[in-house]
């Protein structure tokens, strides 16, 4: 394991369990996370399980200040095409097919 650490360059890093300072990093994303999905969900707050996903995905679209890629580009290597990305190509094209055209009333039911 020492030899694929060496070899991708990464150290690893071995934090203790419910101690959040040590996961700074991954701890950052929790406030907007949870103060989005508080704000979406506020008219039905047991609900606040079904905006989660969205909420995941559009922060995971925001480009980073330290890189200035979103984790979505680093992680697939091409720019996000999101849900209004989506309907806008089928808002602008009369000629997309039938199943394309039943996604997006999937998006638009979500």
């Amino acid at each position: 394991m020492v030899e694929l650490h060496k070899f991708l360059g990464v150290k690893p890093s071995i934090t203790t369990s419910f101690h959040p300072s040590a996961n700074s990093r991954v701890e950052r994303l929790h406030g907007p996370l949870k103060a989005s999905v508080r704000k979406l969900c506020a008219d039905k707050p047991r609900e606040w399980h079904r905006y989660l996903i969205p909420t995941l995905f559009a922060l995971r679209e925001i480009p980073s200040d330290h890189t200035g890629f979103s984790a979505f580009e680093l992680l697939y290597e091409r720019t996000v095409r999101g849900p209004l990305q989506v309907l806008r190509d089928l808002w602008e094209n009369p000629n997309i097919q039938n199943e394309e055209r039943s996604a997006f009333h999937y998006f638009v039911e979500l």
